[in-house]
């Protein structure tokens, strides 16, 4: 169904002071000098300042495509929407303030034969060498089977971890493959969703009591959101962005259905936007 190469996932949210050396880091992968079965997928999560600035880089960039979401449902619905929009056998998620090794993908491509999701470690200026959570490679149809990540505001990967990982076969690159960096919109410092916010604990409690037996036990709905791809080229149009339009989230009720909407939720702004 998927073609053999790989899909690079980021997504971005107020990432335009920092994206531009995470996306020369992946574009430099040594394995990308042999091989053309790639992409590099940025999914923009409702920032228009975000959509202006790589739009206006991307052309540097080969294999790369820009999604715009419709409006900002926060990390996870952004990574499930660019994840679902891939062509390629594996995803490789990845964030938009870290930088990759120059051999990061080939150390990861050569640990992919016979398993389903492939985890690796990161340094960063606290930890010398760090197993990430939140970047991780795994098979197209083993996120789609299994429904993505919970639109959560923070903690999705590691549950995406507890609820999954029994039940396919995960190989560990026992090596550091990229470097962390922390900015102030990072989901681990921000005092809404930071390791000791209320939200955190709720999503962590949440987590360690899921007991799931059998495989279909941990499968949910996958949760996306309405977007668009653009290209550099193409001509500007005037669209409206939906705004507090919120699906529920984090652990404070275990389904992920969408809010009732109160009137003052359905607030429209106009944007300049690219339109294919």
């Amino acid at each position: 169904m998927y073609k053999p190469g790989i899909s690079v996932c980021i997504s971005a949210y107020h990432s335009k002071k920092f994206i531009k050396s995470t996306l020369d880091s992946v574009a430099s992968q040594t394995w990308f000098k042999n091989h053309t079965n790639y992409e590099i997928i940025v999914g923009v999560d409702g920032d228009i300042e975000d959509l202006e600035y790589i739009r206006s880089i991307m052309k540097d960039y080969k294999n790369f495509r820009l999604i715009m979401m419709d409006s900002n449902e926060g990390t996870y619905v952004t990574t499930n929407t660019v994840m679902s929009n891939a062509k390629y056998e594996w995803l490789l998620r990845f964030d938009s303030d870290d930088i990759m090794h120059p051999f990061m993908i080939s150390e990861l491509m050569n640990a992919t034969s016979g398993y389903d999701v492939v985890t690796f470690f990161h340094e960063s200026k606290t930890n010398s060498k760090e197993r990430s959570q939140g970047q991780i490679l795994l098979r197209h149809d083993i996120f789609n089977k299994f429904g993505g990540y919970r639109p959560w505001t923070c903690g999705a990967d590691t549950e995406f971890e507890k609820r999954v990982f029994k039940f396919v076969k995960v190989n560990t690159v026992n090596k550091v493959l990229f470097y962390r960096r922390i900015f102030g919109e990072n989901l681990t410092v921000r005092r809404d969703t930071g390791m000791y916010s209320d939200v955190r604990r709720v999503n962590r409690n949440f987590i360690l009591n899921e007991n799931f037996r059998y495989e279909a036990e941990a499968v949910i709905k996958k949760v996306c959101n309405t977007c668009c791809e653009l290209s550099y080229e193409a001509p500007l149009s005037i669209i409206k962005l939906r705004e507090n339009g919120r699906l529920k989230k984090d652990a404070w009720t275990s389904n992920c259905k969408v809010e009732d909407k109160q009137p003052h939720q359905n607030r429209l702004r106009t944007a300049v936007y690219v339109k294919k």
